[in-house]
This record gives C-alpha cells, structure tokens and sequence, in this order.
C-alpha cells in the first residue's frame, strides 16, 4: 500500500505530460486522480500499523493529500482565469498547465514518499526531492522575480539539505560506533546540530528562513499553499526522524535547542509582519512564525500535553493553505500585491472580505480555531520559564496587532478613486477556502476540551 501511495502521483505526473497542450484535459485528469490519491490514503491510514506509520506521519500523509485535493478543486477555477487575465500581457506571462500540473504530481510524490519513509537515508532523498519538484512551481508567472525566487529557494534549500545529509551519515556513524545497544553521543550531537540547520532552513526557522518570503510571494496561489500547509510539515517530519535517535542523556540539549529556535523564529517573523506592506508575503512569515510554535511544542512533548504539536500542525496547515488561496483570489482581482493598494474589500467582494478577515483572525490563534489550542497549551507549559514565556507572548501579541492592521485596512472603507477592481470573482473560488476554514473550526470545537482541561 506505500508503494501505490508513492507510484500513485508520478504515475498522473506522467499521464499529464503525456497529454500535449489540452489545458483543460489536464486539469480535470488533476481533480480525478487528487480524489484517488486521497481515497488510498484514508485506507492506508486506517490499515497500515503504527510500526509503518506512526501518528506524526499518519497526520502529515493525510493533510498532504487532502489538502492538494483542495487546492486541485481550487484550481479548476483558478487556473483558468489566471490564464485569462495574467497571460493578456506578454511581460507576465503564464506557464502552461501540462508542466505546471506535472511538477505538482511530483511534488505531491515526493511529499508522499517522506510521509511514510522510516530511514533517516530515505526521508533525506524525498526533502531533496520536493524541492527539486517545486521549485519550477515559483515560475508559474514567468517574470523576472519569481525566476530570481526560485534560484533563491534552490540556492538555500540546497545549502540546508547537503547540511542535513552531513547529519545523516555523522548518525550512521553513532549508530556504528553504539556500543551495548546506545548510540553515540558526541557524534549524534554533532549529527543533530546539523540536522537541524539543514532541515530547520526547509521549515522556514530563522534565521534560515530567507528563502521563503520571496519563494512564498511570487509563487502563484496554489502552489503557495502547498509550499506552506505540506512542504513544511515534511522538513518538520523529518526532523523529528533524526530526533528519535536521541540518547537519553542528550534529549533535554535537544529540546533546549528547538524551543531557542522555536521562539527565535517566533520573534523574528512578529517584527517582520509589523512592517509588511506585501500581503502575501505577510503570510510567509506567518508561516516562519507558526512552524517555531511547532517545534516548540515539540521539544515540550513529555509534558502534559505533549501532543499539542500536532494540533498546531494541523491547524496552521487548514487555515494557511485557505488564506493563500483568498489571497491569490485579491490578487486575480486587484492585479497588486501590495497591502495599501487594496481597500473595501467588503463593497467590492464581500465573500473573499469575510473569508480573508476570518482566517486572519484563526491564523492568530483567536478561536475557533485550532490554533488556539496549541499556543494555549504552550503558553501553560512555558509558565516555568517565565523569560521565555514573556517574550513568546510579546511576539504573539506583536503578530496578533500587525496582522490585524493590514487585514483591517484591507477590507474595511472604499477602494480609492481610480484603483477599482480588475475583475468580478466567480463565487466558486470563496468554497474550498470556507471549507478549510470550517474543519478548523470544527477540530478546534473536538480537541479544545482535551488539551484545555
């Protein structure tokens, strides 16, 4: 099952690039084969035992695939009218949907392939193929800025990987030298160190996380919601497959590390959404700030409510992926990126309005949402570390108020006189996005009383 799990998406990769130039056949191929993908991981989730699939990768096989099914749906609309109204100009062109849909079959192969990957060895070769896979993603629009995105992103998250492949051989080389069953130490540090960097740069942490701003921006709306609701739980994934080597001895340095970085990222993503005036790359660093909220729960998992990383996970992935599909529908309508430029969002487009404001609000961890439930059981344990605690919540606070200023600005008055939407949105592009929102909601009503009791 595993196998078909994996072969399944590079199977429709070929299918597609084996259909010539039929845009549309393509794109209806895509839909199809998203719903096959998801049927075999629902059984694979519920038949395969956890000694193949432990909790951490039941949860990211199933987000991946559900959410490239939404995003797919998403994209039997959105596609086309990007085609429509981007690709009039020849200085912004549009890639066609043969190579588009083909590098996503594969990205979502890949992706697959590091879910339900146990050696350290394999799971290394999938995160080096994500980003080989996504990378032509970025250039969806073909300008001169999503090009320079996408050397950026292959420059960076190349540099990272080869250090995270330095880590997985220093760990075969602790696990060589074990002596009565316990794994080296001294290199086993060295190998997480590494290991860390390395896959800690693909997470988006700071300070590695430069890349992803700009990849995040210029990529188009659907491919930037898999870069951050599925490509980040996979470095996240396999992060934590070098970490279950730990000797008993190294695990508080290593949860030491990870709640620095966590919190590091944290606050390096609030003074960056203070001052965005882009509001896709607003979402970026929102991205940068929730996977250190996840990797702080992490290094808390022996506590209570050691779980808690997983609801963060899931939540930040629902909400992120509906918010960067709503932002790459403003951005079909107003033909800008930038906060400023777009006003009265609720008198022009009143469904995206609503949508845009929702999930800003969920992303920040106000409830319904998921998310609240993660930063609520980690403020709860980080109380014994009052410095920590402190500036963890300065930052939330500073992410909450930033983003709230942009968001509000957005939708709230009236466009300015002569800066008039492009285009009426159909209003099939407001359901994948509601329907994501909605199931986060949804799970924060199931899993509030669990972790908040």
């Amino acid at each position: 099952m595993t196998t078909l799990l994996v072969a399944t998406p590079f199977l429709f990769s070929l299918l597609t690039f084996a259909l010539g130039r039929t845009h549309r056949a393509a794109e209806r191929l895509a839909l199809v084969g998203a719903a096959a993908h998801l049927l075999i991981t629902l059984l694979a989730c519920l038949r395969l035992p956890h000694e193949q699939l432990d909790s951490s990768s039941r949860l990211v096989l199933f987000l991946t695939s559900f959410l490239y099914f939404a995003v797919v749906a998403h994209a039997q609309q959105w596609i086309p009218l990007a085609r429509q109204i981007e690709g009039r100009s020849d200085a912004r062109r549009v890639m066609a949907s043969r190579p588009f849909l083909t590098c996503l079959w594969a990205f979502l192969g890949s992706m697959t392939l590091v879910a339900v990957a146990r050696d350290p060895g394999l799971v290394w070769v999938a995160v080096e193929a994500t980003t080989l896979f996504s990378a032509p993603l970025i250039c969806f629009h073909r300008s001169a800025e999503s090009l320079e995105a996408m050397w950026k992103y292959l420059l960076i998250c190349s540099v990272g990987i080869a250090l995270a492949l330095f880590g997985t051989m220093l760990l075969g080389h602790a696990q060589h030298l074990a002596r009565n069953g316990a794994i080296n130490p001294v290199w086993y540090k060295a190998a997480f160190i590494l290991a860390l960097a390395g896959y800690g740069t693909k997470m988006g942490l700071a300070p590695f996380h430069t890349w992803l701003p700009d990849a995040h921006s210029e990529a188009p709306a659907v491919a930037s919601a898999l870069l951050s609701g599925t490509l980040l739980n996979c470095a996240f994934l396999a992060l934590t497959r070098i970490a279950a080597f730990a000797p008993a001895e190294l695990v508080p340095f290593i949860n030491d590390m990870m709640l620095f970085f966590g919190a590091f990222s944290v606050a390096v993503a609030a003074l960056f959404i203070i001052r965005q005036t882009d509001y896709k790359r607003m979402l970026a660093y929102s991205s940068v700030e929730n996977m250190g909220l996840v990797l702080m729960l992490f290094a808390l998992r022996e506590s209570p409510c050691g779980g808690a990383y997983l609801v963060n996970l899931a939540g930040h992935s629902l909400v992120k992926v509906a918010l960067f599909l709503v932002a790459g529908n403003i951005l079909l309508a107003w033909g800008t990126r930038s906060i400023g430029a777009v006003k009265g969002l609720f008198s022009t487009h009143p469904a995206q309005a609503v949508l845009w404001l929702v999930g800003a609000l969920m992303i920040t961890a106000m409830p319904p949402s998921a998310l609240f439930v993660g930063e609520y059981a980690l403020i709860r344990q980080l109380v014994a570390r009052p410095v920590l605690c402190l500036l963890t919540g300065i930052s939330l606070l500073a992410l909450f108020c930033g983003m709230m200023q942009s968001v509000l600005g957005m939708v709230m008055g009236e466009p300015a006189e002569g800066k008039l939407p492009l285009c009426v949105l159909p209003k099939g592009l407001a359901i994948a996005p509601a329907l994501l929102l909605g199931i986060s909601a949804l799970l924060f009503g199931v899993l509030c009383f669990t972790f908040m009791e």
